[in-house]
């Protein structure tokens, strides 16, 4: 299940937390795919190849920003299907459909990571958009 948060819409705290969302994955080495439609619609995903999750690697930490009323802004956060490319149509399949979230068995390892990289992740929403 993905978390949702709503944020006021500012173009430029949201330019801040992609910016940020950016430099983390340089940081930690992670792999990065991201998509924009308009200024207020992103994609983007985020993942880590390893020996632990080699077999797994079909996983992603999946962040989806989405325009949601005049003055607000919906962020969802959590794990999806790594998308072997985001092309422009599917952003708009990601930002209005549902997700390809997985149901699929994990390491416990792999569950403890992606715990941790959510929550960073969610901390700099809450640190960017508030």
């Amino acid at each position: 299940k993905m978390k949702e948060i709503y944020y006021k819409k500012d173009l430029s705290k949201l330019d801040s937390f992609k910016e940020n969302v950016r430099k983390y994955v340089v940081s930690k080495d992670y792999e990065l795919q991201e998509q924009e439609g308009n200024q207020l619609e992103w994609v983007c995903q985020i993942k880590k190849e390893s020996k632990w999750t080699l077999g797994i690697g079909s996983k992603a930490l999946t962040i989806v920003v989405e325009d949601f009323s005049d003055n607000l802004i919906k962020v969802k956060i959590g794990e999806g299907k790594w998308l072997s490319k985001i092309s422009g149509g599917l952003i708009t399949t990601v930002v209005s459909g549902p997700l390809f979230l997985l149901a699929a068995p994990t390491t416990a390892l792999g569950v403890i990571g992606q715990v941790k990289l959510t929550s960073e992740i969610v901390s700099l929403a809450d640190l960017n958009l508030k």
